[in-house]
């Protein structure tokens, strides 16, 4: 099962029985963009998964990492990502990730431990977007909100905000919603939208 496919399967689950969770419901949370993910981490690393330990921490699985790129880091974060390791549940089902040896991945987290709900993404499939995202793009659009919109439900489009469909690959593969300055001159309210970037512009033209 493919990542996106796996993540749309997380939400349908979550959106549907959102009123009815309880320690059962295993693997749930809302998707999230890649910007809003890069915006709530405490670190986003590019790092090559060099092998998979034999030994497991409370059964989850622990990966030796090579880190190649931090394109952000707290001091906690640093602190951790000293010990060059990721801890992942057993399964697809507990939101485990069954890293590939020897592959390279954008990973956006908080914390040692990482799942299917944080960014998390092998870096040659990734869009040129997304990679210039990571490496700084999506800072500049940290002051505006992404607000995920199903079935033209939720769509507040806010002044601060840019409204994200799931469905949307233009918006998720290639938008980065950022501040801009409105033309009129008596306002003073920052207002947020997709930037019009000719890779976006071209994936909107050519769905």
């Amino acid at each position: 099962m493919s990542h996106k496919k796996l993540l749309l399967t997380i939400f349908a689950i979550s959106f549907s029985f959102l009123m009815l969770a309880d320690e059962t419901l295993a693997c749930s949370c809302m998707p999230s963009h890649p910007q809003t993910s890069y915006c709530n981490a405490e670190y986003v690393i590019v790092a090559r998964i060099l092998r998979r330990s034999n030994r497991k921490i409370n059964n989850h699985h622990v990966y030796k990492i090579d880190i190649v790129k931090s394109y952000k880091a707290s001091e906690k974060a640093q602190q951790y990502l000293k010990q060059s390791r990721l801890i992942t549940a057993p399964n697809d089902g507990l939101c485990g990730i069954n890293f590939k040896i020897g592959q390279l991945y954008a990973i956006a987290g908080n914390s040692q431990k990482i799942g299917l709900c944080q960014y998390v993404k092998e870096y040659s499939k990734m869009t040129q977007v997304e990679k210039r995202g990571i490496a700084g793009a999506y800072k500049k659009g940290c002051g505006c909100e992404i607000n995920l919109c199903v079935n033209n439900m939720n769509c507040q489009t806010a002044p601060r905000s840019c409204d994200w469909s799931l469905f949307n690959e233009c918006e998720t593969d290639y938008g980065i919603c950022v501040p801009i300055k409105s033309s009129k001159i008596q306002s003073k309210q920052t207002k947020c939208q997709w930037r019009r970037s000719p890779l976006y512009q071209s994936c909107l033209l050519d769905p």
